[in-house]
């Protein structure tokens, strides 16, 4: 390989790492999050969003503290973090700005799944996308 085309490859390369995590994000706002500040609460939603909306800190802290037991006693079906995690964000949520953050938040943690994604493609083969 000569190296004007080793260094044609790494520019290509340079430029698909940079560009690839944009649209990745552009899509997944675009197909999850662009109506975002319409949405409202789905209906397994009711019971916690609003409770966490509402709670403070410390109780959110206190409801932590008794996730250990819950996971011996077996109470979150297999996903021991999964309520807590819910009360958290929400929590988080509320204090950045309300109903409309909250979605804000889910769309950094699916963005990050995205991304998480695209890295594990990236190792695992040579060229993630063609070129």
């Amino acid at each position: 390989m000569s190296r004007l085309a080793l260094i044609k490859m790494l520019d290509r390369q340079k430029v698909q790492s940079a560009i690839v995590p944009l649209v990745l994000a552009i899509v997944v706002w675009a197909a999850h999050f662009y109506h975002y500040q319409q949405f409202s609460l789905y209906y397994e939603d009711y019971s916690r969003i609003p409770t966490a909306m509402q709670w403070e800190w410390s109780q959110i802290w206190e409801f932590w503290a008794e996730i250990p037991e819950a996971i011996i006693e077996a109470e979150f079906e297999g996903r021991p973090l999964h309520p807590g995690l819910i009360r958290l964000l929400a929590r988080l949520g509320e204090q950045l700005g309300g109903l409309p953050a909250i979605y804000r938040v889910a769309y950094a943690i699916n963005l990050l799944n995205v991304l998480l994604f695209y890295k594990l493609i990236q190792r695992s083969t040579r060229w993630p996308f063609l070129p």
